[in-house]
Formats: C-alpha cells, structure tokens, sequence
C-alpha cells in the first residue's frame, strides 16, 4: 500500500509496535498471534503460530488430508485470514476497531455457519461447540 501512494505508515495497524508485512499481519503480530493462539486451542491443537510462512508449511504439512480436522483447521486458517485482513482496513479506512475477543468469536461463529452442514465437518463443529 505505501509502494502505491495509498498510505504512508508502515506501522502494523493492529498492534501498532512493528512494521507491517504479510509475516507479521497475520500470525506474528501481538493482536493476530493471540487470536490464532486461542482458535488453534478451540481445536485441540497444541502448538505457537509463527510467521506466515511457517504456518503455511506447518498445514501443508500436518493438514493436508481430508479429515474433518484438517478441513476445519484449513477453515479456520482462511477465516483468521480474512477476518484480520477485514479488521487491518477497518481500522485504517473506517476508523473501526474490535477486540480480540470479538475477532475470535465471530470467525468460530464463521466457521460454524459454513462447515455445521457438511457431515463430518458438522460432526467435528459439535465437539469444538464450546469456545474455550
């Protein structure tokens, strides 16, 4: 954005400490690190995002199958994406900001809505219904 004119500020506007690039936005930075700390415990995954790179490799590699649990992780992944992307240009176009908390409910809520009619991923959603 600021190689094309649109803005100046390279700061993350999310957690306002680093630089924003595509490792940090999504998985690195405070304020996304937490949420995907909290949706990879909601599914029963014990582990600490890194960069987006890493977290890439690391489904790529472990979430490949077309197990439920792979099909959720990879919603889930693609709705942390989207909900953050969402969340960075609110917070710059719109002025708009929400919590942590609101972020990690709404993309559960999200993933829900998609994955509860598909048999086995609706299977697997029943088990992770409460949120941590």
């Amino acid at each position: 954005m600021a190689k094309w004119g649109v803005t100046s500020n390279l700061t993350c506007p999310l957690c306002q400490v680093e630089d924003e690039d595509i490792d940090h936005l999504f998985f690195a930075c405070m304020f996304t690190a937490g949420i995907w700390k909290k949706l990879l415990a909601w599914q029963g995954i014990q582990r600490t995002g890194g960069k987006w790179h890493e977290e890439v490799q690391w489904a790529t590699t472990h979430m490949k199958s077309n197990t439920s649990k792979a099909k959720v992780y990879r919603m889930v992944m693609a709705g942390t994406i989207y909900h953050v992307w969402i969340e960075r240009n609110n917070r710059i176009f719109q002025f708009k900001q929400r919590n942590e908390e609101f972020m990690i409910r709404h993309i559960i809520r999200d993933v829900h809505g998609r994955g509860t009619h598909y048999g086995k991923i609706g299977n697997r959603l029943q088990e992770l219904n409460v949120y941590p």
